[in-house]
């Protein structure tokens, strides 16, 4: 995606169009950068708000510190696109994993350093559906079975999570030099993910690969191994066994595909659809999966005559993809809400 002087690109990418599974399991900025845009700036910072990431992290420590964000009134394209990967936002350990505890359970919990009594629960918020919290645990799992995060994977202890490579930011920006990398490698991660008690996170900073990474010091390659370990280790001694006899009932349950199939009804998305014109023009944000299609607009039976506003709004877009380049660049300063054509950001 170009926007401005900037080009956000995926590490390894499938250079094809990903399924939302994919989107998370392959750790895709490209993905991650249209869902944010969907959702919009507006209900992104009311999230991130209501996860506690715009304060210090309540826990009894003095030493904790605010988090790096922008002011609302520099929230802008490029600011939405990067948070949805991560870049755009820097918080403390205690505040990405307390948040991923949150994501998994769908309760955020108050962070504490005192001992909780048996059989009490801290103090904490809902603030997910557990119908959601549930396909987020499916997701976050799907990462270490089939995604970034494999090397994570210890038998009988199901952890799911999310790995996160970026580069190291200075004075002046992102380092650039002579020496190979200047990357944060992390990984975060929960398990057991049928029953999350407990979360991981690991972080490397400025790690060097080898031989036994093929040379990448990515976060699938350094820090979830890392993450494994540790939940090896650990498990046995917080009085958390393998649960091996029933890994088939459990890996049933938190099973989910790759590449999902349709839901019937559900309007399609991706460079096969005819409608583009109309998917973007039923929102002010372009494409919206959640608002299905008119019955004439969803299919259009085979050597229908498209009518001359068909045409001219087919025309339209064509010169709107032609005019990318130029108009890219206004594009970094205009605040989320006006309407936006998709097809306007390029990869």
């Amino acid at each position: 995606i170009r926007i401005g002087r900037y080009t956000i690109t995926d590490f390894e990418g499938k250079h094809r169009w990903l399924y939302l599974p994919e989107v998370l399991a392959y750790s895709s900025n490209l993905g991650a950068a249209h869902i944010a845009t969907l959702v919009g700036a507006e209900r992104q910072r009311a999230w991130l708000r209501m996860m506690g990431m715009f304060v210090r992290s309540p826990i009894q420590l003095p030493e904790t510190a605010p988090p790096i964000i922008h002011p609302k009134s520099q929230w802008r394209l490029a600011t939405t696109m990067t948070v949805g990967f991560g870049q755009g936002i820097a918080v403390e350990p205690m505040q990405l994993a307390r948040g991923t505890a949150a994501v998994a359970t769908g309760m955020l919990y108050k962070p504490t350093l005192l001992a909780i009594p048996p059989g009490e629960q801290p103090e904490g918020e809902r603030v997910l559906k557990p119908a959601t919290a549930t396909l987020m645990r499916k997701l976050m799992r799907l990462v270490v079975t089939n995604g970034f995060g494999t090397k994570a994977e210890v038998a009988g202890y199901y952890p799911g999570g999310k790995t996160g490579t970026s580069e190291v930011v200075g004075k002046h920006g992102y380092h650039h030099g002579t020496r190979d990398h200047f990357n944060v490698s992390a990984f975060v991660c929960a398990f057991p993910m049928n029953d999350p008690q407990y979360v991981v996170y690991i972080m490397l900073d400025e790690p060097h690969g080898n031989k036994s990474t093929y040379g990448f010091a990515t976060a699938g390659m350094v820090s979830a191994p890392a993450a494994g370990r540790v939940i090896a280790r650990i498990g046995p001694i917080l009085g958390l066994l393998p649960d091996i006899k029933d890994a088939p009932e459990i890996n049933a349950e938190l099973d989910i595909p790759l590449q999902p199939v349709r839901p019937p009804g559900a309007f399609a998305l991706g460079p096969w659809n005819e409608n583009i014109v109309e998917a973007a023009e039923r929102t002010r944000l372009g494409f919206r999966p959640d608002i299905p299609a008119d019955a004439t607009t969803a299919k259009q039976a085979p050597g229908q005559e498209r009518t001359q506003r068909d045409r001219w709004n087919r025309t339209r877009v064509t010169r709107d993809l032609h005019r990318a380049n130029d108009a890219v660049e206004a594009e970094t300063h205009r605040l989320i809400g006006a309407r936006v054509i998709p097809a306007i950001a390029e990869h």
